[in-house]
């Protein structure tokens, strides 16, 4: 059963710095702990990721992944392809702008590993990914506002 994990962070950036901070696929590795490689398979014209491979220290384990993305005026949205220790890693960065030089990041993650876990402990490696991947969204796109 899915259950997926959602949170929100208020950055001090406009929404395309926000945007361009998460679409930055390429250089997860600098402000997310977790992501130990990536490498960015297909682009958009637009230059953006659109088909990607991870390699992720989940803690419980080190798992890889391919993911592909989406982009609309909503934000940015993927979908797991394939992986080696996962059957889903699919999920949103949501941005809202608010206006002023503020915007509203949402991370909506539904992740779920191969082995199995025990739903909590999978919620809360779920969480920890979130919020470490917002504070890090937030200090960079800040520090390029």
């Amino acid at each position: 059963m899915s259950d997926p994990v959602r949170e929100t962070i208020i950055v001090d950036a406009s929404a395309d710095t926000v945007l361009s901070t998460v679409a930055d696929v390429a250089a997860y590795p600098e402000w997310q702990p977790e992501i130990t490689a990536v490498e960015v398979v297909d682009t958009g014209d637009d230059g953006r990721a659109t088909k990607a491979h991870f390699v992720i220290d989940a803690k419980l384990m080190t798992v890889s992944c391919t993911l592909v993305y989406t982009y609309d005026d909503a934000g940015m949205h993927w979908q797991l392809v394939e992986g080696d220790g996962l059957t889903r890693n699919d999920g949103s960065y949501l941005i809202d702008d608010l206006g002023d030089g503020r915007t509203e990041l949402t991370y909506v993650l539904d992740v779920e590993p191969t082995m199995s876990v025990p739903a909590v402990l999978r919620r809360q490696i779920a969480k920890r990914i979130v919020d470490g991947a917002l504070q890090g969204a937030k200090l960079r796109a800040e520090g390029a506002a």
